[in-house]
């Protein structure tokens, strides 16, 4: 999901959640090192991913999802670093239609180590700190992860590909998008 987060949605002008895909092959684990040169442009997100413990297949009653109705589907939650493939695209030009049109600018994503998380426990408020190359580079908290997953849930219901047990969610920057360049090392 793109321009969830109000800081994310400042940075880009745009004023709703857009959808894309994460792909298989690009989902990594922490501590892996990537050519920069596998990217035209790549910047980092410092963001909240989820793991589904359960199938979101839309709801009986015809409701929506909410952000309550989805947390149970919540089975762990975990770091994630978004991989932005912008092709050094202009941030204050950039309509949500083209951002859409390029699949969210997703690269890929790179992963924490996934944490169980009691149900009863709010995740939004969560801080997150990103370092660059070994100095801080930014922190913010989560805003509203669990409205960006309902979000998502009920897109993927209306195009008929519903959210399965074992996807993964990211749920919005905490931070505004960073360039990297070769040789950098977030944490």
């Amino acid at each position: 999901i793109a321009t969830t987060t109000k800081v994310m949605q400042a940075l880009m002008g745009i004023d709703h959640p857009c959808g894309g895909m994460i792909y298989e092959k690009t989902v990594h684990d922490s501590g892996v090192a990537l050519p920069i040169s596998d990217f035209v442009n790549v910047r980092i997100e410092c963001e909240l991913a989820v793991r589904l413990g359960e199938d979101l297949p839309g709801r009986d009653d015809g409701i929506p999802y909410d952000r309550d109705s989805v947390r149970s589907a919540v089975g762990a939650a975990m770091a994630a670093f978004e991989l932005i493939e912008d092709r050094a695209a202009d941030y204050n030009t950039t309509s949500a239609k083209s951002l859409i049109a390029d699949n969210a600018w997703n690269g890929g994503v790179v992963l924490g180590k996934e944490v169980a998380v009691p149900v009863d426990r709010n995740l939004n408020g969560q801080r997150g700190a990103a370092t660059l190359n070994g100095k801080p580079h930014g922190d913010g908290l989560t805003d509203d992860p669990m409205g960006a997953l309902a979000w998502c849930a009920n897109l993927a219901v209306s195009r008929g590909m519903p959210l399965r047990k074992g996807q993964i969610v990211i749920t919005g920057s905490l931070i505004p998008t960073f360039s990297v360049a070769a040789g950098d090392e977030v944490s």
